[in-house]
């Protein structure tokens, strides 16, 4: 992976996710009733791509039904020309939301790839787009411009958007097991095993680590609740409360 852009500065070399892990990750969103994005680089390279695809849909199931739209998100390069087709057709029946990178950065793929990530275009009676009539169960689409780059990885001396900023939010959990607060990866708030600092705002805030509302409104909340944990950890090694 060399995309110009890539906040993570991925490339060939590097850990893949095991099972256990990406299981561990899964079921702390679901235990949240969060959604999911299968992220990268480009999250098809993975040997295990189509189990973990599987069982995220399989288990996310009950909240893509509460939500009523897809539970599980990806965005893909389409360099995998096979599984990126299977992709469009899950999308686009509404099984999994799948966007396709189509921008500057990105290298050319195949032409069967990028029209099977186009939605149709509905016309009117008097042959204008009808911008009212969609498929609300399509969720495919494409991204044909990244508008704002922030400044890390490879684009850290280039980008258009400061960290400071707090262009990304929700937790992200690093392919061995770390979590952060989101693609920043400034502090570790815990593992899929111990995740100790973790609290239910990370996953509905979408509040970058840079941003002032995590300073102000969720470092408080996760001094809060390590505070009650030390406390609930010592009450349970002390001695027992007679009846």
């Amino acid at each position: 992976m060399t995309c110009r852009h890539c906040c993570f500065a991925c490339t060939s070399k590097g850990s893949d996710m095991t099972q256990d892990t990406f299981t561990k990750a899964l079921m702390m969103a679901k235990d949240n009733s969060s959604t999911v994005c299968i992220g990268g680089g480009e999250p098809t390279l993975h040997p295990l791509f189509k189990d973990f695809l599987m069982q995220a849909v399989w288990e996310m199931a009950d909240i893509a039904a509460s939500n009523g739209s897809p539970a599980v998100h990806m965005v893909t390069n389409g360099g995998n020309t096979e599984i990126a087709l299977r992709l469009a057709d899950l999308a686009s029946r509404g099984v999994i939301s799948c966007n396709l990178s189509q921008d500057r950065y990105h290298d050319p793929i195949d032409p069967r790839v990028v029209k099977a990530f186009t939605k149709p275009v509905h016309y009117n009676e008097f042959g204008g787009v009808n911008h009212f009539k969609s498929d609300d169960h399509d969720c495919r689409g494409i991204n044909k411009e990244a508008h704002f780059i922030q400044r890390m990885g490879r684009a850290k001396n280039w980008g258009t958007r400061s960290k400071s900023e707090g262009c990304c939010g929700s937790i992200f959990v690093h392919p061995k097991g770390t979590l952060y607060p989101c693609e920043c990866r400034q502090k570790s708030i815990g593992t899929v095993d111990d995740p100790h600092s973790v609290i239910s705002e990370h996953f509905s805030g979408g509040y970058c680590v840079n941003s002032t509302g995590y300073k102000t409104e969720i470092l408080p909340l996760i001094k809060e609740h390590y505070q009650w944990k030390m406390a609930h950890v010592s009450v349970k090694q002390g001695e027992p409360v007679p009846a």
